[in-house]
C-alpha cells in the first residue's frame, strides 16, 4: 500500500515542475494543502469527535515538520541542482534507520541494513555520484533530509497515539495555514488558472496528499520506521519513470541513461530485499544469528522469557494478541 502512495507521489513531480511555470511555489503548496485539509475534514467529520490534545499535538507537530522539510527543499533548490536535491534528499533512507537505533533503541534486521546499502547507492548512481563541492544549497536540502526522517519518525510515534485519519486532517491544516502564511508574506503573487494547473492540484492534493499521507499514517502502524523510509526511496524510481513518458512545458521528456538504470535497479533491489528476506526460512527472524542456529521454530523469539512481549519501546508499544 505504500509502495501505490510511493507511485503517486512519483508521479507528481513532473506534474508540479510543469505547474509552478505558472504559479508561486507557496501558492501551489497553499492551495495543495487546502485542498488536502477540506476533503478530509468532509469525509471524516464524524471523527473530528476523536480530536483531543493528543492528536492536536501530533498533527500540528507533523504539519510543521511537512511544512519546514518542503521549504528547506524548495529554497535549497535556488543554490543546487535538481540532481544534487534528489541525492541529499534521498539520505532520508539512511537517517531513518540511524535514528531509529539511537533515539527508538530499535535496530533494523539484517536484510534492512543490506537493503538501504542497495538503495544508498542506487540514489548516488540516479544523481551520477555529484559531489564536485558543497554550497548553501546542499546544507538546506541536508537540513530537508533530516527532518523528512524525523517526519517518518513521527508519524510512527503519533499514529500509534491518534486515530490516524484525525492525526492527517490536522497536520494538512497546519501545513495549509503555515504555507499561506507564507504566501501572504512572500507577496500573495496571483497567478492564471488553467487545466493543466487544476488537475495537478486536484491529484496532488486529494491523491498525494489527503489519500497518500493518511494511508502512511494508517499502514504505518503495522510496518517499522526503516521499512517506510526503504520503500519512499522508491519515489525517485517512479519520478524518472513519469519524467521518461510525460515531457515537460517545452515538450522535450528526460533521456534514459546507463545512470538512471542501475540506480532504478539498485533500488528495487534493495527494496525486494528487506520485504522478500530471500533465504530465510519462514518463521525465523532476521538478523537473529543465535536463532537462525538454533533452528527456531516459528514464532519463537530467542532470550525471551516466557509471556514477556519483544522489544519495543514506552512509547510505541502496542496491543498485541
Amino acid at each position: 500500500m505504500l509502495l501505490a502512495v510511493t507511485v503517486v507521489w512519483g508521479s507528481s513531480f513532473i506534474l508540479m515542475k510543469n505547474t509552478l511555470d505558472y504559479m508561486p511555489t507557496f501558492a501551489f503548496l497553499s492551495i495543495r494543502f487546502t485542498v488536502a485539509s477540506v476533503v478530509m475534514a468532509g469525509v471524516n467529520f464524524r471523527r473530528i469527535k476523536f480530536i483531543n490534545r493528543k492528536s492536536l499535538a501530533g498533527g500540528a507537530a507533523c504539519g510543521a515538520l511537512v511544512f519546514t522539510y518542503m521549504s528547506l527543499q524548495v529554497q535549497g533548490l535556488l543554490y543546487t541542482t535538481v540532481a544534487k536535491s534528489s541525492l541529499i534528499t534521498g539520505l532520508a533512507v539512511i537517517i531513518v534507520p540511524i535514528m531509529s537505533a539511537l533515539i527508538l533503541k530499535k535496530a533494523p534486521d539484517a536484510y534492512s541494513v543490506v537493503g538501504v546499502t542497495l538503495a544508498a547507492i542506487g540514489m548516488a548512481t540516479l544523481s551520477e555520484f555529484s559531489f564536485s563541492s558543497i554550497n548553501f544549497g546542499d546544507i538546506l536540502t541536508f537540513g530537508c533530509a533530516i527532518l523528512c526522517a524525523v517526519h517518518i519518525l513521527s508519524i510512527s510515534f503519533f499514529s500509534e497515539r491518534s486515530e490516524p485519519r484525525v492525526l492527517s486532517m490536522l497536520q494538512f491544516a497546519t501545513c495549509a495555514i503555515l504555507f499561506t502564511f507564507m504566501w501572504w508574506i512572500t507577496g500573495f503573487e496571483g497567478f492564471a488558472l488553467n487545466t493543466a494547473v487544476v488537475m495537478t492540484i486536484l491529484i496532488t492534493g486529494v491523491l498525494g496528499t489527503a489519500l497518500g499521507y493518511t494511508l502512511w499514517a494508517i499502514v504505518q502502524k503495522d510496518t517499522t520506521p526503516t521499512k517506510t523510509a526503504l520503500i519512499f526511496s522508491s519515489e525517485p524510481v517512479f519520478a524518472i519513470i513519469f519524467a521518461l513518458l510525460v515531457p515537460n512545458n517545452s515538450g522535450n521528456t528526460d533521456k534514459l541513461t546507463i545512470y538512471v538504470a542501475v540506480g532504478c535497479i539498485l533500488i528495487v533491489t534493495g527494496m525486494l530485499t528487506a520485504e522478500l528476506k530471500p533465504g530465510l526460512k519462514p518463521g525465523l527472524k532476521p538478523g537473529l544469528k543465535q536463532g537462525l542456529k538454533q533452528g527456531l521454530k516459528p514464532g519463537l523469539k530467542p532470550g525471551l522469557k516466557p509471556g514477556l512481549k519483544p522489544g519495543f519501546l514506552h512509547f510505541l508499544k502496542r496491543k498485541q494478541e
